[in-house]
């Protein structure tokens, strides 16, 4: 029943879901990342927990790529 709080909350979510495409989409444009980083970080946006799993195995994957 509160239409108006709906609408305002959907849009700043959706707001903040561009921007986090945005912002990963020019991380991963600037930085030396596996390939696999913009999709699984794009699916991991929309995935429950997603971005914890994502941010996982970024990590994992930048310290065995940073002791070689």
């Amino acid at each position: 029943g509160l239409h108006e709080a709906v609408r305002i909350v959907g849009w700043v979510h959706g707001l903040l879901f561009i921007w986090y495409v945005v912002f990963l989409a020019l991380t991963v444009k600037r930085n030396p990342m596996p390939w696999w980083t913009f999709p699984l970080g794009f699916v991991g946006a929309i995935v429950p927990f997603g971005p914890f799993v994502f941010e996982a195995l970024l990590g994992r994957s930048m310290r065995r790529h940073a002791s070689v």
